[in-house]
């Protein structure tokens, strides 16, 4: 079959499907995994490549997964972030790009480079932590995650840039149980913070595939964001910096959160517009 013939094939399938956004874009990112086609030379080659019999059954293999709500990241096993290129599964959250408003805020700061010591809670892939690491390289991060496979996932990606593994530390445990031995310059997260209900059905309409435990936020979602402000009362150095990121309609709760501590609050919007995280520095 032609390679133009194929990919409108898979793209009028998942036309059809109301958990696809972007039914060509995915189709044209799962043939060129399998072709190993970067997008020249898909459109170079998409009126005349024939697509052998063997290539499309491996291409069909993936089609059936994102059919079933699987998303494309954790099909081909890889997601960019930032400027990284990381390694990814089903036993983590995908990074998305509004995570990187976080990135953003955090480089941009003035005081960067006077932050020696941070802690990523709830690190999943490690994206956050991978990309800190390579823009900062004084910078020492710990980076806490409840999930053995997701610490997994932590340590392939050092793996493929074994050059950070002396910033970061690695550390397998429950946040809500944790008891760091320092104190720290900079935390950060992106902590579960989708409502119960919500997460539930959003799973079962396919439109996410991400773990639970990385989506769940409890009953109203600021479950995590409660026990940061705890957290960040003991073990965030007094001067230090707090950036967390949260859902689009969650901003004025999680302010209320902090609004009975001396914090310096910086509200961040995504490419969207959306509001989608906070900067906070720690004031006594």
């Amino acid at each position: 079959m032609l390679l133009s013939s194929l990919y409108q094939k898979i793209s009028n399938r998942f036309k059809t499907l109301s958990h696809i956004d972007q039914p060509q874009v995915d189709a044209k990112i799962l043939i060129c995994h399998i072709l190993k086609l970067d997008l020249a030379e898909f459109i170079t080659r998409l009126a005349n490549l024939e697509v052998k019999q063997e290539d499309m059954n491996k291409i069909e293999t993936l089609v059936l997964k994102r059919e079933q709500g699987k998303s494309v990241a954790s099909i081909i096993g890889q997601k960019a972030f930032y400027d990284l290129a990381l390694s990814v599964n089903d036993e983590v959250l995908i990074p998305r790009p509004e995570t990187e408003v976080l990135i953003e805020a955090i480089l941009q700061n003035q005081n960067i480079n006077e932050l020696k010591c941070a802690l990523d809670i709830g690190a999943g892939s490690g994206a956050i932590t991978l990309t800190l690491a390579q823009h900062l390289p004084k910078l020492t991060i710990d980076a806490l995650e409840k999930s053995p496979d997701a610490c997994k996932v932590i340590h392939t990606n050092l793996d493929k840039y074994p050059e950070l593994k002396k910033q970061i530390r690695i550390i397998n445990q429950d946040f809500f149980i944790f008891q760091p031995d320092q104190i720290y310059d900079l935390i950060v997260s992106n902590p579960p913070y989708t409502p119960t209900a919500q997460t539930i059905l959003l799973k079962e309409n396919k439109i996410i595939d991400d773990p639970l435990m990385a989506l769940d936020g409890g009953l109203d979602g600021l479950q995590f964001y409660r026990k940061i402000t705890q957290f960040v009362n003991q073990f965030l150095k007094v001067g230090g910096w707090l950036a967390l990121e949260h859902g689009f309609d969650q901003q004025k709760q999680i302010i209320e959160l902090f609004s009975a501590n001396n914090y310096e609050i910086q509200t961040l919007k995504d490419l969207s517009s959306q509001d989608r995280g906070l900067l906070l520095q720690k004031k006594r």
